[in-house]
């Protein structure tokens, strides 16, 4: 038998799966693919943008005049919120944030929906430590245009506006 030794100290990561979990089998699903009703509950599935009430209000970013939109649900909580502005370059977004417990549920791919297609958004500047609401711009379509040592510069996509 062929056996290699490994050195004193040297360390190693093993997955041995979970206990009782069968290959291809997922919990929270169906064999056709569709969620159960914990899978459900446990995503939200059914949340959309148009379940929530949008409250637009003029601000201030410095001296650029803005528009600020707050989603909130049922219960007054807020939900979502972002700008827009309009600047030399096309309308821009900034503060988009999702908050707890709507964070995961692809709200921000439909408020980018929102403010591009019905807004006329074209860019947008977000912090390089950001990784995930960088992520979210690479995957909806945007790129980096330029960047400085504390944030990239992107602007969407000509495929992506419709």
């Amino acid at each position: 038998m062929n056996r290699k030794y490994v050195r004193r100290g040297e360390e190693f990561l093993y997955h041995h799966g979970i206990k009782g979990q069968k290959w291809g089998i997922r919990r929270y699903q169906n064999k056709d693919g569709s969620y159960t009703a914990l899978g459900k509950a446990r995503r939200k599935e059914g949340e959309k943008l148009k379940d929530f009430d949008l409250k637009k209000s003029q601000v201030m970013l410095g001296k650029t005049p803005a528009t600020k939109y707050e989603y909130r649900d049922k219960d007054g909580k807020l939900a979502a919120e972002f700008k827009t502005w309009d600047w030399w370059d096309g309308i821009n977004i900034s503060d988009l944030e999702i908050y707890e417990p709507h964070k995961g549920q692809r709200l921000s791919y439909q408020i980018l929906d929102y403010a591009t297609k019905e807004l006329g958004v074209k860019n947008l500047a977000v912090r390089k430590n950001n990784t995930i609401a960088k992520h979210v711009y690479d995957v909806y379509g945007f790129k980096i245009t330029d960047q400085d040592n504390e944030m990239y510069y992107m602007s969407l996509e000509d495929d992506k506006e419709e």
